[in-house]
């Protein structure tokens, strides 16, 4: 085959081959896109999820928790006592969340039942709070900031 004929060959048929690459190139562009907007809306709905969570988790330890254990001889919870803490900052992330934020955020996890990772989640961020101060929810004021811990300790594993 000669350099004529390639040449030819190219300017008879280029502008066909132009249009299938430039159709590849933006499909492929259009998926990168999509796949970029739907990470996005997962990393939205999942990080305002554990935001909650940690908003929670502080709320109930500033109101529940620290006075059960002001209160208490030794200065620690019952069993009882941490299960309704816990109960409790999921109830309030929950209610925080709705409906709507509740159903995207099963969706964009794909689980049916999100109670075993709000439970995991509310642990999470109980032991983030409680590595930051040094004990178990003390009555000290909280650092500016440690509302967003437990979702920086936990955003890379969102279940």
């Amino acid at each position: 085959m000669k350099i004529e004929d390639i040449l030819y060959w190219v300017l008879t048929h280029g502008d066909a081959i132009l249009f299938w690459v430039l159709a590849a190139v933006g499909g492929l562009a259009g998926r990168l896109i999509l796949a970029q907007v739907k990470n996005s809306t997962l990393n939205n709905i999942v990080g305002r999820a554990l935001h909650e969570i940690g908003d929670a988790v502080l709320t109930v330890g500033h109101t529940y928790v620290n006075d059960l254990k002001a209160d208490s001889a030794d200065g620690t919870l019952t069993e009882a006592e941490k299960a309704k803490a816990k109960a409790d900052a999921i109830a309030i992330a929950k209610k925080n969340l709705g409906s709507d934020g509740l159903a995207k955020l099963a969706k964009v996890l794909g689980l049916a039942d999100l109670e075993h990772w709000f439970g995991t989640k509310v642990e999470s961020a109980v032991a983030t709070v409680a590595a930051r101060q040094g004990t178990v929810l003390t009555t000290e004021p909280v650092a500016t900031g440690i509302a967003t811990s437990p979702v920086s300790a936990t955003a890379a594993d969102p279940r």
